[in-house]
């Protein structure tokens, strides 16, 4: 088939005669199309990375602004005087927070040698402080802490010293070689003056422990003469009743008899006292008296006691009601057919008694009451004494059985050396019992003594002070 051109005739082509290079370019078209399509792909896929990649490096960004924001805010909360150091503890760069306390400028901290930080700390404190930095710096230590003064700049251009404590440790690069030194003074002024007050007082406080022990230790040397020098009358008072006892001077009567018996019994029981004022002198527990422990009755002591304390009672026509001795006795064992029996030291039970009743007449008002009575319990008797006196506080329950402590003033304070209840309460103990009280201002107030059962019941045998 042919084309009609012009004048001239072109032949037409088919498909099936194209010429082989023709293939080949379509081929190398197509291939080129294709990569030309992968490239886009692989660059809008590149373009896409580089853009995560940016973002993530703007959110780090943000992130590590915001942590070191956090972290200077922790710092300023603190307080403290942060600072950073080169690894010979030089300052090359502004520190803003020392700046700020201590007044000193970049250049001044800096100095010539990188070491004018050094100024701004106490020249007492200066030498210590840098031989201290350079030797840890030198060992490579893992933590420096020191105290040193460092001064604070105030607004009106003067200053203060303000004590710190220094604490810095290394910053190590990848190769573990220290880069830099990261520190703080912490402010501890308020500190070191509650420290120095707390040694002075500590200090006032051993003084005067010794000037307590030194006055104790005079008290003591005054009542040991005091109580030898009594010795010696109260000697002369038994031999003279021993005399009028056996008759040397001449005949007596029955009653006059029974007063040098009660002479008899005060004088042995005063010299008991001396005796006991003589080991608190020296120092000597109370352990060391020695005890004879038996079966006691009580009846026959409140006897001996009721005979002591008569003068006393009349004197202040005070009711006197002792329910344990005596034809009225009705203190009794437990079934109420006995009388009460203790199982302790005869001599040291009717030396607390004593001293009970005594005080109860001491403190109590004219024509007051003093009543004692007893009830036996289980393993125990319990002996009170009761007063209508001026009361004890509750405050003062305790320290009314230490040593040389008297309680009340005025009207209510009476003599006495302050070992009586202190005394008694230590015997008791010894004994396997206790004394307690029970007071109210102005009511009056009631002591307890308790002491162990008797171990023979009922049939225990009279006991007095000399058994």
């Amino acid at each position: 088939m042919e084309l009609s051109q012009g004048s001239e005739s072109v032949p037409r082509r088919r498909a099936s005669d194209r010429p082989a290079d023709l293939e080949r370019v379509q081929h190398e078209v197509r291939t080129n199309i294709a990569r030309a399509t992968d490239a886009v792909a692989h660059s809008r896929a590149l373009t896409e990375s580089r853009a995560a990649d940016r973002a993530a490096t703007t959110e780090f960004a943000a992130r590590l602004q915001t942590s070191e924001a956090r972290f200077r805010a922790l710092v300023e909360v603190a307080g403290h005087v942060t600072w950073v150091l080169d690894a010979q503890a030089r300052i090359v760069a502004p520190q803003p927070a020392w700046q700020a306390f201590t007044g000193q400028s970049f250049t001044d901290a800096r100095g010539r040698d990188g070491y004018g930080w050094a100024d701004a700390i106490h020249p007492d404190d200066r030498a210590e402080a840098l031989r201290t930095c350079r030797e840890a710096i030198g060992r490579g230590a893992a933590r420096y802490e020191h105290r040193a003064r460092i001064r604070r700049a105030d607004r009106g251009g003067g200053h203060e010293w303000r004590h710190t404590l220094v604490r810095m440790v290394p910053v190590r690069g990848a190769d573990g070689a220290v880069c830099e030194w990261v520190g703080a003074n912490i402010d501890i002024t308020d500190l070191v003056a509650a420290e120095a007050a707390a040694h002075t007082a500590l200090t006032e406080a051993q003084a005067a422990r010794a000037a307590a022990e030194a006055a104790t230790a005079a008290k003591g040397r005054v009542l040991a003469a005091a109580s030898h020098d009594l010795r010696a009358p109260l000697a002369a008072i038994a031999g003279y009743v021993e005399l009028l006892a056996d008759g040397v001077m001449g005949p007596i009567t029955e009653a006059q008899r029974e007063a040098l018996e009660r002479i008899d019994i005060a004088q042995a029981v005063l010299l008991a006292l001396t005796t006991d004022i003589v080991h608190a002198a020296r120092a000597e527990a109370v352990a060391d008296v020695p005890l004879t422990l038996s079966d006691v009755r009580l009846d026959p002591l409140c006897d001996i006691l009721g005979m002591l304390i008569a003068p006393h009672v009349a004197s202040k026509a005070l009711r006197y009601d002792c329910r344990i001795g005596g034809a009225d006795a009705h203190a009794h064992d437990d079934d109420g057919t006995g009388p009460l029996v203790v199982y302790a030291d005869a001599e040291r039970v009717l030396q607390i008694l004593v001293n009970l009743v005594g005080n109860a007449i001491k403190f109590s008002p004219r024509a007051g009451t003093v009543t004692v009575d007893a009830a036996g319990g289980g393993p125990a008797v319990h002996v009170r004494v009761c007063d209508t006196g001026c009361g004890i506080l509750a405050s003062q329950h305790e320290a009314i059985f230490q040593p040389f402590v008297r309680v009340g003033s005025g009207a209510s304070y009476t003599d006495g050396v302050g070992l009586g209840l202190a005394t008694s309460r230590d015997l008791a103990r010894r004994m396997g019992g206790d004394i307690t009280v029970e007071s109210t201002l102005g009511v009056g107030s009631v002591f307890t003594l308790t002491l162990p059962r008797g171990r023979a019941g009922r049939s225990a045998p009279a006991a007095g002070p000399d058994q």
